[in-house]
């Protein structure tokens, strides 16, 4: 997973996830929070397995307040693990 601190587009969506090998890259999942869903931050946090065959990915959303931070899981989804190169 690669972050990058560029300016956003505003007419992308919040948050992508991508996975990033030495000769390509794949889209792991475009995600637009909900309208019910409140936050200052949306988050993609992905997970392998340890045996390397699934890919937990959760959506998240972080509102920033004052003195405090509410962490919301929106959704978790397992898939198996895309191919790796």
């Amino acid at each position: 997973m690669r972050f990058d601190d560029a300016p956003g587009d505003p007419g992308a969506p919040p948050a992508r996830a991508t996975l990033v090998d030495p000769t390509h890259s794949q889209l792991l999942d475009e995600w637009l929070p909900p309208n019910t869903v409140d936050g200052d931050y949306f988050a993609i946090e992905t997970s392998f397995s340890p045996d390397g065959k699934w890919l937990a990915i959760v959506h998240s959303s972080v509102g920033i307040g004052e003195g405090d931070r509410l962490v919301t899981v929106v959704d978790v989804a397992v898939r198996p693990a895309p191919s790796c190169r």
